[in-house]
């Protein structure tokens, strides 16, 4: 079978357009993706280093914070974390001239590296005392931090006030 120079041109343009096709479909195509991903795996790692990098430069400070967040933290015991707790609230109440009426902690086992302790007060007074209570509790170094806080009036005029207030700590137990 003899092919004119027409149908061997044919020929030809269609091998081409075949091999252009399978080409574009197991060569090309493939490496624009595995490029593009590779692009964007380099813009993840670069990212990553200059967040490592940044944390290099900040580790000082970091570790600094880390150790007066530890040193704020409650003591480790319970008995001891609630005797520390108490003896502040009494001398916060002495000082604010604030009548303490129940003290009752509850213990939270959260995670391996911290446990939670919740503190409820119930106390009374004028709206002077809780305000100097409240300041105290909140301005104190250790780990403390109010929760809620709710005030009611105990007599017609608001005079004297009644309060509850829920605060939490936070207990570091971090491997020695």
């Amino acid at each position: 079978m003899a092919f004119n120079r027409r149908e061997h041109l044919l020929l030809l343009a269609a091998i081409v357009c075949i091999a252009i096709l399978a080409g574009d479909r197991f060569v090309l195509t493939p490496l624009a993706s595995a490029w593009s991903e590779r692009n964007a795996r380099i813009a993840e790692l670069k990212g990553n280093l200059s967040k490592g990098a940044l944390l290099l430069d900040r580790g000082d400070s970091l570790e600094r914070r880390w150790r007066e967040m530890k040193e704020r933290s409650l003591p480790r015991e319970m008995s001891a974390t609630e005797s520390r707790v108490f003896t502040a609230v009494s001398e916060w109440a002495s000082d604010s001239r604030l009548d303490i009426t129940s003290i009752k902690p509850r213990w939270f086992e959260e995670e391996e590296e911290s446990r939670t302790v919740e503190f409820r007060v119930g106390a009374s007074g004028s709206l002077d005392s809780v305000a100097r209570f409240l300041y105290a509790l909140e301005t104190d170094s250790m780990s403390l931090r109010t929760e809620k806080v709710e005030i009611s009036s105990r007599d017609p005029r608001g005079n004297a006030l009644a309060v509850d207030i829920r605060f939490t700590g936070s207990v570091i137990l971090e491997k020695e």
